[in-house]
């Protein structure tokens, strides 16, 4: 009879090839979230997944990084760019706000957020 192994694992953070935070997932449960494996975790038999939103988009996991359209690149386009949250039930949403002005350029980053109930 073949062997089968069963292998599992915690879906807790990992440090990505990239250097960002992600979640260690099984290459399948990566593709599913709709995140970039970047690195292996548990000992080879997980992917390290970045999971990333952008405007007019959603995040429901943890982790997830907002970013603009052309991410790593600057997006220079004036207006308003929303991510809409859906935490699971019985969790709550920790937001850091941050206002940032680029030198030289006189156009500042700002992050405003509003909650609908």
């Amino acid at each position: 009879f073949p062997v089968v192994q069963i292998v599992t694992f915690e879906n807790g953070p990992c440090t990505a090839a990239s250097g960002e935070t992600g979640t260690c997932y099984s290459q399948k449960e990566c593709s599913n979230e709709g995140g970039s494996a970047s690195g292996t975790c548990a000992n080879g038999f997980g992917v390290c997944c970045v999971l990333t939103a952008t405007c007019d988009g959603k995040a429901s996991v943890n982790g997830t990084y907002f970013t603009n359209p052309g991410y790593p690149g600057t997006y220079m386009v004036p207006g308003m760019c929303m991510l809409e949250l859906i935490p699971p039930p019985g969790v709550s949403i920790e937001i850091s706000q941050k206002t940032k002005l680029k030198p030289g350029s006189g156009t500042e980053e700002r992050l405003s957020v509003a909650f609908v109930c």
